[in-house]
Formats: structure tokens, C-alpha cells, sequence
């Protein structure tokens, strides 16, 4: 048996001698056959895994645009259930009516006392006009900003499916929170940040030398143009530019919205949100949307007061003769000052007024939703702690 063993053992290496390089490209090749198998392999439960997650963030993807539609619908709810307070407050606080009425009152005898009034009607009748612009557009900002900053936490809670467990235990300490920081933030823009833009707006208009050589009494015809540069002089010194950003004056602008510091009955909860609200307002992303949708109003409404006092303003390169005389008939004569006080009042009253799909409130809201930058500003919260999160892994 054992000779029969070592004649086997010998006949397979003389086989492998004669045939060495069979057996060697075979073992090649069983081996490069088995290479391939599991890289395919490999290559399939990675293209499988990519899958997956390819899967993963577009679902996230599509629950964060849903997130952001949801954010925008719920600030233009929440601005139109608050403009009645707006309005009610700002009227209270640039009181023109209490003047007017004491106007129509007063003997006619008693001229210099009418001047006095009619001047101070002229200031507050602009101061009035522009601190509802600015109060109207600064409201816009900072709902959008509360409800993103809300909306965000939502999401996250959302996002994780181990929250699922404690959702029901903390829903309602959230919510709370939710409400109280949504709540005083509405209380102090309606009451603090408003009279502080009034005070501001109201000393850049009794500092405007345009506006003080314009007596009442005497002043007779404002042209188009003289208006226009009022308007615009008075709003340049009023919105903060490019060159004109220092931190004093965002300082000032974060302060029409928020509180400047801590107050001891809010809890940690409230305070948290209220921080993301600091943090977004002092991105660099604040004065970009405030100059966009403030400028974007304030055209607007400019345009608008124009077409009111003066009739239509459209103008074409080549205009014949009837469209001419069509436009001829459409300008309206140059109206004395004191018939722009009333025109001033309407505005305001139109601009505070929401009556319906055609209210300047739901153009606005359109308008301004489709800014690059005021979009930027409000969704940028829900990237910043994925960004310092990044950061963090990167140190």
C-alpha cells in the first residue's frame, strides 16, 4: 500500500513537472476568478449602501423643503392675525388724528396757533408714514425668523427616530416653550420695538432741511420730483447701507426686534430659542434681507403714493400723440402740502389693511418670499448647526 502511495505521489509530480505552467496559470486564474467574485460582491453591497442613503436624503431633502413651505405659510398666517394690533398700536403711538381733530376745532382767528398745527401735522403725518413701512416690513423679518427658528426644531425632533420615545413626555413642555418664545417676541416688537423706530424715525424726519424749509401756510405745489427727493432723502437717512453698517447700527436694528438681554422669567427652554433668534440676527445674512425687502416696500409704496397724487407714472420711449393726450388726462394737478397730509394717511391705512387677495399685505408677502437674500436670512437656521457640527469635526 505504502509503494502504491509513493507511485501515486510520483506520477503527480512528474505531472506537475511536465505541465508546470498549466498548473501555474490555473491557480492564476482560480485565484483572479475568486478576486473578481468578491469585488463584485463588495461592489454591490456598496452600490447597494449608496443606494440607501441616496434614499435617505432625498426623503430628508423633500421633508426640508415641506418644512420650508410650512415655515413660510405659517409666518403669512401669523403676520395677517397680528397686522390689526400693528395697526392699532402704531396709530396710537404717531397719534395725527388727536391734531386734525383739534384743527377742525379751533377758530380760525387764531392763525398762529394753526400754523403750529398744521406744522406739527406735517411731521407726524410723515414720521407716521414711515414708521409703519418700516414696522411693516421689520414685522415680516421677524416672524419669518421666529417660525423658521420653531420649524427647525420640529424638524430635528422629527429627524431622529429615537426622539419617537419621548416625544409624548416632552411635547408638551416644547410646545410651551414654543408659544412663550413665538409670544414675547410679538409683546416687545409691538410694544418696545416699535416706539423705538418711531423715536428713530422721527428724528431723522425733524432733521430732514428739505422737510423744514416746506411751510404749510405757504407751501402751495409740491412737484413730482421735489416729493420723490423728499422720500428718498428721508428713507436714505432712515435704512442702514453698504458703507453705513457699523455695530452701533446693527446693534439699533436688532434692537426694534428682539430684548437686548436675558429677562429672569424666562426658562432655559425659552432662552434657547431665543438665542437662535440672536445668532440669526447677527449673521451677516440680517442687513442683506433688511435692505432688500425694506427697499422692496418702500419702492413700492413710493410708486403707489405717486400714482395716488400725481395719476399715472408709466412712460414708453415712442408715445403718439393720443397716448400723450391720454396721459395728459390722467396727471393730476400739483397738490398743495397740506393735501398730502391726508394722501399719507391713506397709504398708511391701505398698507395696515388686509382686504383680501388684492391687499398691499399679500402682494408684499409674495414679493418679498421671492428675495434671494430674505429667504437666505430666515432658512439659514436650519443649517447653522450643521455647519458648526462640521466645524467641530474638522477640529
Amino acid at each position: 500500500m505504502w509503494s502504491a502511495l509513493e507511485h501515486a505521489t510520483a506520477r503527480v509530480c512528474g505531472f506537475v513537472r511536465r505541465h508546470k505552467k498549466l498548473v501555474v496559470a490555473t491557480g492564476v486564474a482560480s485565484l483572479c476568478v475568486g478576486g473578481v467574485y468578491y469585488g463584485y460582491k463588495r461592489m454591490v453591497t456598496e452600490a447597494e449602501r449608496f443606494g440607501l442613503q441616496l434614499q435617505r436624503q432625498m426623503a430628508e431633502h423633500q421633508r426640508l423643503q415641506l418644512s420650508l413651505a410650512s415655515t413660510t405659510e405659517e409666518s403669512n398666517a401669523t403676520i395677517q392675525r397680528f397686522l390689526p394690533r400693528l395697526k392699532k398700536t402704531l396709530y396710537q403711538l404717531v397719534d395725527l388724528e388727536s391734531i386734525v381733530q383739534e384743527l377742525k376745532t379751533l377758530d380760525k382767528a387764531q392763525k398762529p396757533k394753526r400754523i403750529q398745527l398744521w406744522e406739527q401735522a406735517k411731521l407726524t403725518a410723515v414720521t407716521r408714514y414711515f414708521t409703519a413701512l418700516i414696522a411693516f416690513g421689520l414685522w415680516h423679518l421677524l416672524v419669518f425668523a421666529q417660525i423658521a427658528i420653531i420649524g427647525k426644531r420640529t424638524f430635528e425632533k422629527n429627524k431622529n427616530e429615537w426622539e419617537s420615545t419621548r416625544r409624548e413626555a416632552d411635547e408638551h413642555q416644547a410646545l410651551a416653550a414654543q408659544h412663550a418664545f413665538l409670544a414675547s417676541g410679538l409683546e416687545y416688537f409691538l410694544t418696545d420695538g416699535i416706539a423705538r423706530i418711531q423715536k428713530h424715525v422721527e428724528s431723522v424726519v425733524a432733521a430732514n432741511e428739505q422737510l423744514q424749509t416746506w411751510e404749510v401756510s405757504r407751501k402751495l405745489k409740491v412737484e413730482r420730483d421735489e416729493l420723490n427727493e423728499l422720500l428718498q432723502s428721508i428713507y436714505l437717512s432712515i435704512i442702514p447701507t453698504d458703507g453705513t453698517q457699523s455695530a452701533e447700527v446693527e446693534a439699533l436694528w436688532r434692537s426694534f426686534l428682539i430684548y437686548p438681554d436675558k429677562r429672569d422669567d424666562q426658562d432655559e427652554h425659552v432662552i434657547s430659542l431665543l438665542n437662535d433668534l440672536w445668532d440669526l440676527l447677527e449673521t451677516d445674512l440680517f442687513g442683506p434681507a433688511l435692505q432688500d425687502s425694506l427697499g422692496f416696500l418702500c419702492g413700492n409704496a413710493f410708486q403707489d403714493l405717486n400714482e395716488v397724487v400725481y395719476g399715472c407714472t408709466s412712460r414708453r420711449f415712442v408715445e403718439t400723440e393720443e397716448e400723450l393726450r391720454a396721459q395728459g388726462q390722467q396727471q393730476k394737478a400739483s397738490p398743495a402740502l397740506a393735501k398730502l397730509i391726508p394722501a399719507l394717511q391713506t397709504e398708511v391705512n391701505k398698507l395696515l389693511t388686509n382686504s383680501g387677495p388684492e391687499s398691499y399685505l399679500v402682494k408684499y408677502s409674495q414679493g418679498v418670499g421671492e428675495m434671494e437674500r430674505f429667504r437666505n436670512f430666515y432658512e439659514a437656521i436650519f443649517f447653522m448647526q450643521e455647519e458648526d457640527e462640521a466645524v467641530m469635526q474638522l477640529i
